[in-house]
């Protein structure tokens, strides 16, 4: 729902506006009063009833208008994440924007499904992030909600006026708890007078007037601060338990590393950053390979295996093929080199698939499984053997081995 749809719900069907249309109304020390009949407000002749108290009558408002706001926060909370989206969309930063928002949320999928395959515990680093990922929306949350406090307009006190207990009002928040007097289409604070001075006498009390606002600056800051107290609402309370926090909570953290010049690190797969290129990994974790003609287990070490990238205008490209970073070792490397053997796997179907996300995922995935599982339908022949003469010192027991996991027996290829 749009502002003005709520201004305007607020304005036919809240009570307090309802009552104002009628004749003149007062609000004092938490209660309504108003006139039973037109009255001159030129003299002291005010025929006033008592009232409600103003919370039962704002509250009675809230239930009434409740329908319109529920679909107010809704709609705020869309476009609060879809601003932090755009935001990040709009950054210079292309290829970075382009795997955080088209390659990854493929990665996060498959990594789920491995570690429950595998039975492995997310990684202490993926943790950090979690828990980082969460403190920085927190923190962007309670910035806007600070801001929106700071917008509540609040009527400035005078020398001498009346001053009502503190009460859960709008109107109240409004006044800065003034007591006030509405007629005439003029906002009205009151201030306790002796019988001589009094325009109006309310219960033992007797009051003069004190003009403060024409009554439809004061609709407007009512409605404004309405709408805020909505937002803030949406914020602290509906946030953490919608939809819609996990998404803000992603798109952060892709603004956050959109523009920086740190690396971004997932613990399960992330990028770091060249001159003019990234190289997107996947970590494969620690595994175990059971030769193929033997009994024997060979543990292999956790590494990063990626590809590097880049964007020509809008389209993003394939700079170089899987390889790793690191100094490792394993059947799929060749000794002391760095390139993925990939065997005979195709790389066609980069140009022919539509979504270009997927396809870079499906790469990087399948990077990692040649190194968990062999080349499967790809076929080929590893660089290095899986024996005892190429990897004598990593043997361990089949009952450590069962501990990390024997990925070449255990691990199933994602269908992409």
């Amino acid at each position: 729902m749009a502002d003005n749809e709520l201004e305007k719900a607020i304005l036919d069907n809240h009570l307090v506006f309802g009552l104002i249309d009628l004749g003149p109304v007062f609000f004092i020390d938490g209660r309504v009063y108003y006139c039973l009949q037109s009255s001159d407000p030129n003299t002291n002749n005010f025929l006033i009833k008592e009232g409600p108290r103003i919370e039962v009558l704002e509250k009675i408002s809230d239930e009434i208008l409740k329908p319109s706001c529920e679909r107010f926060k809704k709609g705020f909370l869309e476009e609060t994440v879809k601003n932090v989206y755009d935001k990040s969309s709009e950054s210079s930063d292309k290829i970075a924007n382009f795997v955080l928002n088209e390659v990854f949320p493929y990665l996060r999928q498959d990594f789920d499904a491995l570690r429950a395959l595998l039975e492995i515990k997310p990684e202490d680093k993926k943790q950090e992030t979690s828990d980082n990922l969460d403190e920085m929306t927190r923190k962007y949350i309670d910035e806007k909600r600070d801001l929106f406090r700071k917008q509540i307009y609040r009527l400035e006190k005078q020398e001498n006026v009346s001053i009502s207990p503190k009460f859960n009002s709008k109107v109240l928040e409004l006044s800065n708890n003034c007591n006030l007097a509405i007629f005439n289409e003029q906002v009205f604070l009151l201030r306790e007078e002796g019988t001589e001075k009094s325009r109006v006498s309310i219960g033992s009390k007797n009051y003069s007037f004190v003009k403060s606002m024409n009554l439809g600056d004061f609709k407007k800051h009512f409605v404004n601060n309405s709408l805020l107290d909505l937002r803030i609402n949406a914020l602290e309370e509906e946030m953490a338990d919608s939809s819609a926090y996990s998404r803000l909570k992603e798109n952060i953290y892709k603004l956050n590393h959109a523009n920086s010049s740190d690396n971004y690190d997932e613990g399960s797969f992330g990028f770091i950053r060249k001159s003019n290129s990234l190289y997107v990994y996947v970590n494969v974790p620690e595994h175990v390979l059971k030769a193929p003609f033997s009994n024997d287990y060979f543990r292999f070490d956790s590494h990063k295996v990626g590809i590097d990238m880049g964007m020509d205008r809008n389209y993003p490209y394939l700079l170089r093929q899987p390889h790793t970073i690191e100094n490792v070792e394993g059947p799929f490397y060749r000794l002391g080199e760095h390139d993925l053997c990939m065997g005979n796997y195709s790389f066609s179907y980069i140009d022919s698939y539509r979504d270009k996300g997927k396809a870079f995922a499906k790469l990087l995935t399948d990077a990692r499984n040649v190194t968990l599982r062999g080349y499967g339908n790809y076929g080929g022949t590893p660089h290095r053997s899986l024996s005892r003469d190429n990897f004598s010192h990593r043997i361990i027991s089949y009952e450590d081995a069962k501990k990390i996991g024997i990925t070449n027996i255990n691990a199933q290829e994602r269908k992409w």
